[in-house]
């Protein structure tokens, strides 16, 4: 294994302390608000309303338990994985809801905070998805969540599109 420069050194702990943080912010606030993130959870309709609870549940945990163990050097990178995971999981299901057409929705990021979806969510964890990676040490692959990042953005501009040429043409 290389040895890493100090810059380098610092930006992947940047990372892991910054992605630790949020993720386990996030998990406790759904722990916190977990009657309210159930009801978030089964509004997003990607599950059987029988699995929401337990869902959310291991959710919430999964996103502390990663979040801890960014914190832990010898398991920074397994998690910086796992984290990235996460953050792909929440694109899947707000991309899907956009691209049904349900806006209004919450995006239950921290349990109970009322933001609500859109493709700059979807952005932004693609964002999160690659600093993730980043705190994993394994830079080599950074490069590939920037086109990602890019390619999704194109999508939701395109995706909107269409309802911008309606508009435009009942005027």
């Amino acid at each position: 294994m290389t040895t890493l420069n100090s810059h380098t050194f610092v930006v992947i702990w940047v990372a892991r302390l910054s992605i630790g943080a949020l993720l386990l912010i996030g998990g406790l606030g759904k722990l916190y608000y977990m009657t309210d993130f159930r009801k978030i959870v089964d509004a997003y309709k990607l599950i059987p309303k029988s699995w929401t609870s337990s869902f959310a549940l291991a959710l919430a945990i999964s996103e502390c338990v990663c979040g801890s163990l960014l914190f832990v050097p010898r398991l920074s990178g397994v998690a910086g994985f796992f984290a990235a995971g996460l953050f792909g999981l929440f694109i899947v299901a707000i991309s899907a809801n956009l691209l049904r057409g349900r806006t209004k929705l919450a995006c239950g990021c921290f349990g109970k905070r009322m933001q609500l979806l859109s493709w700059f969510t979807v952005l932004r964890n693609f964002a999160l998805s690659g600093v993730a990676v980043v705190a994993t040490g394994r830079l080599s692959v950074v490069p590939f969540f920037l086109v990602l990042a890019y390619v999704v953005a194109t999508l939701g501009r395109i995706a909107q599109r269409p309802k911008t040429f309606v508009a435009d043409a009942a005027s």
